[in-house]
């Protein structure tokens, strides 16, 4: 009687797995689906970004310094043992123009950083949709192979 209620058990336990297992992978696939959708909207957004032009919005003048402005510092601090300590500080630098005339600054993207920036949104949306076409197969053959 007992080695019955302890099959019983595990055939509940493992029933409980692989709809746990199954509920998840669910949820994943559909979170990679919703994110390559997201990938290719952001890389679409990305083909309408144009260079700026080298030129002050405010009193139109073309005596323009480019710099780059220090934001967003953030530390991150990991323990690596019981003396050991490892920090790590990465610090956003912002491509700024400066109008020499009136003072004026503003955000500047170069011809080269809008290619990088394109290369990687295409980047993204090319791993989005390959790991969510690779999640949706693979489900379809394990529910095939099941049934």
């Amino acid at each position: 009687m007992g080695f019955i209620i302890f099959i019983v058990l595990a055939g509940l336990v493992a029933t409980a797995i692989f709809v746990g297992i199954t509920a998840a992978y669910c949820v994943i696939t559909v979170f990679l689906v919703f994110c390559a959708f997201k990938a290719r909207k952001n890389y679409q957004n990305s083909l309408l970004i144009q260079p700026s032009v080298k030129k002050c919005p405010a009193c139109g003048s073309v005596n323009i310094s480019i710099g780059f402005v220090s934001s967003n510092a953030t530390t991150s601090t990991f323990s690596l043992g019981k003396n050991s300590v490892q920090s790590t500080t990465r610090v956003n630098q912002l491509k700024t123009a400066v109008c020499q005339e009136c003072g004026k600054s503003w955000g500047f993207m170069s011809p080269d950083d809008v290619v990088a920036y394109q290369s990687s949104m295409r980047g993204n949306q090319r791993l989005f949709t390959a790991l969510a076409i690779f999640f949706v197969v693979a489900g379809a053959l394990v529910y095939i192979w099941l049934k």
